[in-house]
């Protein structure tokens, strides 16, 4: 059997076992079963074997075997997103609500909660346009002591400033939200967290996720792919 199917073959058996699978993690299994041990080679055909959809690109040294890309839908009666683009054309901002998780939870979520991270300069002139032109209930940069779960009643958006760059044109990516949402649940107590972790490993095993961009996110904010996902992860993505 040539290099080249031999590689297949354990790629074919790698993806059987998870649904994500990293450069590292093939590399030592090439190694181990003494297939191919030059890295360029290995790289060319890790390309080909993209092209022939063997494996599908999951970020910068991840591969998955999940061919759907995963995607957040927005309910598009939603107007605040609109309302804020209109009003702040100049004002970096991204807008995401809880609802758009609600398909890969066990139990629905009952009320919604909007969150808008905003450019800290604009964060206060923002959430008072909100509070005076809409009936949102709007909440500006909550703590886990100044939050309470009777201040998330139905319509209620959370406006966050941040100091990071970001750009309002792609953001939120689905590995964003999980990101922002984990932190933020932390905080405001949203869900429990197991909840929340079996809502991520849900949404990542059903669709394809970018892995790099989730762990970079994650080591933004000084936490890892096991915080985020429990012990789940290393069945779901192997050891990182």
């Amino acid at each position: 059997m040539t290099q080249k199917k031999s590689l297949f073959r354990l790629l074919q058996q790698l993806s059987d076992e998870r649904p994500y699978i990293s450069f590292v993690q093939i590399k030592e299994a090439c190694g181990a079963d003494q297939i191919i041990e030059n890295h360029d080679t290995l790289k060319g055909y890790l390309r080909e074997a993209v092209k022939l959809g063997i494996l599908h690109d999951a970020g910068k040294g991840w591969y998955t075997r999940l061919k759907k890309t995963a995607k957040l839908e927005l309910d598009r009666s939603n107007p605040l997103p609109d309302l804020l683009k209109k009003r702040f054309p100049l004002l970096p901002f991204y807008h995401w609500s809880t609802q758009q998780v609600n398909p890969w939870m066990h139990h629905l979520l009952g009320k919604f909660v909007d969150f808008v991270f905003v450019d800290a300069e604009g964060a206060e002139d923002l959430a008072e346009y909100i509070r005076d032109h809409t009936e949102w209930n709007v909440i500006l940069n909550p703590t886990a002591k100044s939050a309470s779960t009777s201040s998330f009643r139905e319509m209620t958006v959370v406006v966050r400033s941040i100091r990071r760059e970001f750009d309002p044109e792609t953001e939120p990516t689905v590995e964003t939200l999980l990101v922002d949402l984990f932190t933020e649940n932390n905080r405001l107590q949203l869900m429990d967290l197991a909840e929340f972790q079996q809502m991520a490993l849900n949404l990542i095993t059903s669709a394809a996720i970018d892995v790099a961009r989730l762990q970079r996110r994650l080591g933004d904010r000084k936490k890892t792919l096991t915080d985020l996902l429990g012990n789940e992860a290393t069945r779901h993505l192997g050891s990182f």
